[in-house]
């Protein structure tokens, strides 16, 4: 699955496509001109340099033959290798997903981000659905000494992705959309994990090595 919006709890089925320009390529005719005719004078000389020529060719044929036989061999190899484990959103995503509720102060949410050293809380109703998603920066956009709850300042609609979503397209849509997190879901919409741009650095440092990841 690539990344879908969650719109106030409710999975909005239309998929968000990462944007990928198109890159032409385009290519310039170059006029070929007509030999000369060699007149009777030169004849010799142009069927020496003929031949010097067709030499020159064949051994450029000569060439490219052997350089594309060791690309082919060299493709040959590359397809005997395992293909590389493929990385998911289960291999990165952080758990527990931590909440909040939208009548929650926003300086007392920010204390819970403090006291788990996060930076991302999902906001949920009181059937404890996630409806909403709340940073550290929606939360600094607002004066903490007046009162004002989550529900003021947290997002209605966000990306989520499944456990089995490839991690480069998470990645992508991070920046793309500019972004810090993902939360992971089940196919019944409930929250099993977060993944943020911090937890895909630490994969990039790790070189991707599924192995530390499982």
């Amino acid at each position: 699955m690539t990344l879908v919006v969650f719109d106030r709890g409710t999975r909005i089925k239309t998929p968000v496509s990462s944007i990928f320009p198109s890159r032409r390529i385009e290519a310039n005719a170059a006029a070929t001109a007509e030999p000369a005719v060699p007149d009777d004078d030169n004849h010799a000389r142009t069927q020496a340099e003929h031949l010097t020529q067709e030499y020159q060719r064949f051994t450029e044929m000569g060439r490219a033959h052997s350089q594309a036989v060791q690309a082919y061999q060299s493709h040959t190899d590359e397809e005997k290798k395992p293909a590389a484990p493929k990385i998911t959103a289960s291999h990165v995503m952080n758990q527990p997903v931590y909440t909040t509720r939208r009548d929650t102060r926003l300086i007392d949410a920010l204390r819970i981000m403090d006291e788990q050293s996060i930076n991302h809380l999902m906001v949920t109703n009181d059937e404890e659905v996630a409806v909403g998603l709340i940073s550290r920066i929606d939360i600094l956009r607002h004066p903490l000494n007046t009162g004002i709850q989550v529900q003021d300042a947290y997002r209605e609609q966000f990306l989520v992705a499944t456990p089995e979503t490839d991690v480069t397209q998470i990645a992508i849509n991070l920046v793309t959309y500019h972004i810090g997190s993902v939360p992971v879901i089940d196919e019944n919409d409930k929250i099993l994990g977060m993944i943020t741009r911090t937890d895909l650095l630490k994969l990039l440092i790790s070189n991707a090595q599924i192995e530390n990841w499982v």
